[in-house]
């Protein structure tokens, strides 16, 4: 079987991508080639990518290709570009394509399978800037019509294209995303140090981490963190934020400003790969508010660095975290205030959420997500 998989999402291999589509593709590759040696791989790199930094991808059974499209788009246009990954992937004579994101263009004839992460977009298009609201809706029902097969990644995100695109239960696949090993082991106290010096905290503190945009409802965390100060904490914790800036992230910024706790509210930015568990590691509290997710990622990062959770009581994160946190009403900034005082003040619910967390953790995998992809792949062609 000749496989080939759009791998253009990958643009840091070295370090494996810390978020999003691209940290999919990477480990969904990384564990194919792992456990499958005995099918052809042909993966699809944007051509920005210097070779030398995909040598852990090459071996036997695998041809690296680089689509150059990105870079002259704005002179061709996006239907032009299209145009020509087609014929770039007609060419190779695939037995089954997979796109792990949205973009699957319409012309290619060929036995296809796509990824579909979420429909936040679809759900809540108001929480979206109108250019991320015309590029996320490049998933429509012809394109979902035109595919053999669809993955999504919890049967939440399965429920949503049943519900907006009357898609039947026979073309979709629940696969969930795994977790890298690496959160699993416990950062070293003095690495902690040392990272939390970096991000500028400095007392204990409650984490967030994700993308800064209205999505993730950050104006009603800061708003709870500061209830939860005024009633609870006093001087004694921080807010730490941290992720790359989105949509509205001046705004958010400016919310925390006004509120009289600004002092304790950090912004740490990007948070790189090989400081991820030291900051969850150093972390009393995750707390994940958002108002629609796909999966949440970063809920099954914490739980791996056994960090309890206060999370929201939406369907994708229901089902991720399974009983193994304390869910509440993301549009409730009391409920929120009270939940985290609440985790916070009590040893044996502390305790109870990260032992249930951590076994939670455990049950999301990789390789289980490769072996599963690679039975569609089967299937499909």
């Amino acid at each position: 079987m000749k496989i080939g998989i759009d791998a253009r999402k990958i643009l840091n291999p070295e370090k494996g991508e810390a978020a999003g589509i691209g940290h999919y593709t990477y480990h969904l590759l990384r564990h194919l080639l792992e456990i499958d040696k005995k099918n052809k791989y042909v993966l699809f790199f944007d051509y920005r990518l210097a070779k030398k930094k995909l040598e852990k991808f090459k071996q036997k059974n695998v041809e690296i290709k680089y689509l150059p499209f990105y870079h002259y788009k704005r002179y061709l246009g996006l239907v032009y570009s299209r145009l020509l990954v087609t014929a770039t992937l007609a060419r190779e004579n695939l037995d089954v394509f997979h796109f792990p994101a949205g973009n699957i263009p319409a012309k290619y004839t060929g036995k296809k399978i796509l990824t579909v992460h979420d429909l936040a977009v679809w759900k809540h298009p108001d929480l979206f800037a109108r250019p991320e609201r015309r590029q996320a809706r490049s998933i429509t029902s012809s394109t979902l019509k035109n595919v053999e097969k669809i993955i999504t990644v919890s049967r939440a995100t399965a429920s949503d294209i049943k519900e907006i695109f009357k898609v039947g239960d026979e073309k979709i696949k629940v696969i969930h995303n795994g977790i890298d090993k690496r959160f699993f082991i416990a950062p070293r106290a003095v690495q902690i140090k040392k990272n939390l010096l970096k991000y500028r905290i400095k007392k204990d503190y409650i984490l967030y981490l994700g993308q800064l945009e209205p999505r993730k409802n950050l104006t009603r965390l800061i708003g709870a963190f500061t209830e939860l100060k005024r009633r609870y904490l006093k001087e004694n914790f921080q807010l730490v934020i941290a992720g790359r800036s989105g949509w509205l992230a001046k705004e958010i910024r400016h919310i925390a400003t006004e509120t009289e706790y600004y002092e304790d509210i950090i912004f740490t930015g990007y948070v790189e790969p090989d400081d991820l568990t030291s900051i969850f590691g150093g972390a009393k509290l995750f707390v994940f508010p958002s108002i629609y997710e796909g999966f949440g990622m970063p809920v099954v990062e914490a739980m791996a660095c056994q960090v309890p959770v206060v999370l929201s009581d939406t369907p994708a994160l229901k089902e991720v975290a399974a009983g193994a946190g304390v869910f509440v009403n993301p549009y409730n900034i009391s409920g929120l205030a009270e939940a985290m005082w609440k985790v916070l003040n009590n040893n044996s619910l502390r305790e109870t959420l990260i032992k249930n967390g951590l076994e939670r953790a455990h049950q999301f995998n990789w390789e289980k997500c490769a072996r599963e992809t690679l039975k569609v792949y089967e299937e499909v062609a």
